[in-house]
């Protein structure tokens, strides 16, 4: 295995999986758990157990993952293993660091957050490290994880060994990335995943305000998101920012004086395109 932890930029590219396989504790039964859990049984490991403060949870999660995972909603009651991947909000990822359990201190302890530096997991002593998937999940949809970028940090060479090797079995792609790096690419994730999702919900709404149908944006929602596989978003521009049409834009802005948020948020997209392409101006 080939890598180098001071360059960030290097790809860890191995898919060949490890032939060591783990026996792996599942804290947290959200959507990140659930994908996570799944990919690592497909790839042979063992989930022993699974921790969520909801029972319901952890048992469903449980139950997926087959005979002999052991569901709980009691921190100090998981069992020991391997691994444990902590997979919940940074909000509970603090809380659970606070109150691990001294049973489970020799075992590799991974978080799994882009915004969260690995230091914060140094309370809970021995070896600890990061495996951050860049994806969006939901429970109820189904993708290939072979697919999705998964991005590694260790305390040491010998964990982030495991964490790659780890990593390898559910990914083609494996990055090493230190927590300065990691939080740049979870604020750029936030632009390109969540606030587009966003706009996509305000544009189905103001059709519906009208009674027109959201499905038609589709075609034009596909074509946006393919055509940035062979044009850089910046060629793949368009609309009437990006033509300087300002008489249309101010037409836009006239339709949205019932939605004032709405107005606010196309001003100021459409002076950060206008300003990428031509410059600073009289702002809208």
């Amino acid at each position: 295995m080939l890598y180098n932890q001071k360059n960030s930029n290097f790809a860890i590219m191995n898919n060949m999986p490890s032939s060591s396989f783990h026996e792996i504790v599942m804290i947290g039964a959200g959507n990140l758990a659930t994908h996570l859990s799944w990919a690592f049984t497909c790839a042979g490991h063992s989930i022993k157990g699974v921790y969520s403060r909801s029972l319901q949870s952890a048992e469903m999660l449980a139950k997926r993952n087959g005979r002999g995972c052991v569901a709980t909603n009691k921190l100090q009651e998981i069992l020991q293993a391997d691994i444990y991947v902590i997979a919940v909000t940074d909000t509970a990822l603090s809380q659970i660091i606070s109150s691990w359990p001294e049973h489970c201190k020799g075992g590799v302890v991974l978080h799994t957050s882009g915004s969260v530096p690995m230091s914060l997991l140094k309370e809970v002593g021995g070896d600890y490290g990061v495996l951050y998937p860049l994806q969006t999940f939901s429970k109820q949809r189904k993708i290939s994880f072979s697919d999705i970028p998964c991005f590694v940090e260790g305390n040491s060479p010998q964990t982030t060994d495991i964490i790659v090797n780890l990593a390898n079995t559910i990914s083609q792609t494996v990055h090493f990335l230190d927590s300065h790096r990691r939080k740049r690419l979870h604020l750029a994730a936030v632009f390109a995943c969540n606030f587009v999702n966003h706009l996509y919900d305000l544009a189905s709404e103001l059709l519906k305000d009208e009674n027109l149908d959201p499905q038609w944006l589709q075609p034009l929602i596909r074509e946006t998101a393919d055509k940035i596989n062979s044009l850089s978003p910046r060629q793949a521009q368009t609309g009437p920012a990006l033509r300087a049409d300002k008489k249309i834009m101010t037409q836009h802005l006239g339709q949205l004086d019932e939605f004032p948020e709405l107005q606010s948020i196309y001003k100021s997209l459409s002076n950060s395109i206008y300003n990428t392409f031509h410059g600073s101006y009289d702002k809208l």
